[in-house]
């Protein structure tokens, strides 16, 4: 994920615009507040000559931008936040976001909580069978609002090995093991919660 400058921005939400009626969803959109992220941008853009905290305003104006057309066509959004947890939910939170899944969110259980009161979804991908954050954050919220996701080639079950898009059965097997139920229990609610978020893959799959 590379850093958008709001100027350049406006193509991409106008091409939302113009397809709104064809798009399930709008994403990833959000925040990465990650070191490597910052740094790189800084170094790509010295025209702008702006700082750490200028660039994480520039990401949030961003975002909010993409909220305002999610709330305008009613399309859901599946939300990148990496180092930003609390920061991005906070964003979503102020420009009003409702229909949300975060994607492989890293961040504290506290601020997990806080997405689930919202009614947030969060979509889990194979790497939590090596990831101590993503087991904890499966025991901690409801399957209710939990998702499967690959994010294929990327997060698979083995470091370094290219992630594909069957092993989402790993994401599920993996669930139903911390929440001590039947995989088939757990892919057929995960299945209805992506109904429920995403309304168009369900009238399209019929």
């Amino acid at each position: 994920m590379s850093l958008i400058r709001v100027d350049q921005a406006d193509s991409i939400l106008q091409f939302i615009k113009d397809k709104s009626a064809e798009l399930v969803g709008i994403g990833e959109v959000g925040l990465d507040f990650s070191p490597r992220i910052m740094n790189n941008a800084i170094a790509g853009y010295p025209d702008l000559k702006l700082d750490v905290e200028e660039l994480k305003k520039v990401q949030r104006t961003v975002l909010g931008r993409h909220i305002d057309l999610s709330l305008q066509f009613d399309l859901p959004l599946n939300v990148h936040s990496r180092s930003a947890g609390h920061h991005t939910l906070d964003c979503l939170r102020d420009y009003g976001a409702r229909k949300v899944v975060m994607h492989a969110f890293d961040g504290q259980i506290k601020y997990a909580n806080r997405g689930v009161e919202m009614g947030f979804f969060f979509s889990i991908p194979p790497s939590i069978v090596r990831s101590p954050q993503k087991q904890k954050l499966v025991a901690a919220i409801p399957l209710s609002n939990l998702l499967l996701e690959t994010d294929s080639p990327a997060l698979g079950p083995e470091q370094g090995v290219d992630n594909e898009p069957d092993s989402v059965v790993i994401s599920a097997t993996e669930i139903a093991k911390i929440k001590n139920m039947d995989v088939s229990d757990v892919i057929r609610q995960t299945t209805e919660n992506a109904y429920k978020l995403f309304p168009k893959i369900k009238k399209n799959s019929i």
